[in-house]
């Protein structure tokens, strides 16, 4: 059913081979690649394009395409061809960040989940469409989600990377506003400006969501009192902490606790995400 939508057609990771290439005339799916390492070329849209390391490039249907790697820098690139009425809405998105070409960058989380899609993919396991397809509906929201961070990151006054690791590294004790505006060199009422406009909540909103974002992984991954864990996230008194994770997530975290250990019954089984070599599968 899911297929309808958004269907994996194909998928791979191609590294040092410098005889790759590919030309299509009518390519009747779409085609998005990463190139991780080395380098190559992209012809599409009457355009010709020297692909690098962090670009990605998204690559329509019906529009004739060639791409090739490098003779003596063969690119490294992971894959996907898919299809599904649902394909030309992510492309149109991704396309929105630059074309047929996007700087995408270096990712370290990003290569992970595609090299496991991969893997599960082409490994065909028991039901490997469904989850294959949902899979890829994951990282094609999350290549989104990065591009539009990136994007804000790109433009806003202050570094929005370091801030949030301020955030993390600071969630057990105070955060003030006037912190984080000191934090990003901006006065407090610039800050707040500045800040609601890319986050669309105040920077205390957004501590409180990092803070319970943060619990709800504990409460599931873990086996921590509920005590320690609101004091890991800044919140020493169990009653508030109760009280402010009921109202961000509308369940107090016992009741979160117990839905995420049953949630994980339906988990695949850890032999199934091993890590292994990505097969490089024909394109």
């Amino acid at each position: 059913m899911l297929a309808k939508y958004l269907e994996l057609l194909r998928s791979g990771h191609f590294s040092n081979m410098p005889h790759h290439y590919m030309r299509r005339q009518r390519p009747m799916d779409y085609l998005l690649f990463w190139v991780l390492a080395g380098h190559g070329f992209v012809e599409t849209d009457s355009q010709h394009y020297a692909a690098a390391p962090g670009d990605l490039y998204c690559l329509r249907r019906g529009v004739p395409h060639a791409y090739g790697a490098a003779q003596n820098d063969p690119w490294d690139i992971v894959w996907v061809h898919f299809s599904g009425s649902l394909a030309r809405s992510f492309v149109d998105e991704i396309r929105r960040f630059g074309g047929a070409r996007v700087a995408l960058g270096q990712d370290a989380d990003l290569r992970s989940r595609w090299l496991e899609l991969v893997i599960f993919h082409t490994a065909r396991r028991p039901h490997h469409e469904t989850r294959s397809n949902t899979g890829l509906y994951a990282l094609l929201g999350h290549i989104i989600y990065r591009l539009q961070t990136k994007r804000i990151a790109d433009a806003n006054p202050f570094d929005v990377a370091r801030l949030q690791t301020y955030i993390h590294n600071h969630l057990r004790g105070t955060i003030t506003v006037d912190e984080l505006a000191r934090q990003a060199n901006l006065s407090t009422p610039h800050f707040n400006r500045v800040f609601r406009q890319l986050f669309s909540v105040s920077p205390m909103q957004y501590v409180l969501q990092t803070r319970v974002a943060l619990a709800s992984s504990l409460l599931t991954e873990t086996a921590l009192p509920l005590k320690q864990i609101g004091a890991s996230v800044g919140c020493a008194d169990p009653y508030y902490f109760s009280r402010l994770f009921k109202k961000m997530t509308g369940v107090n975290p016992s009741a979160y606790r117990l839905s995420g250990r049953r949630s994980s019954k339906d988990r695949p089984p850890a032999s199934e995400t091993a890590d292994r070599v990505s097969p490089g599968s024909r394109q």
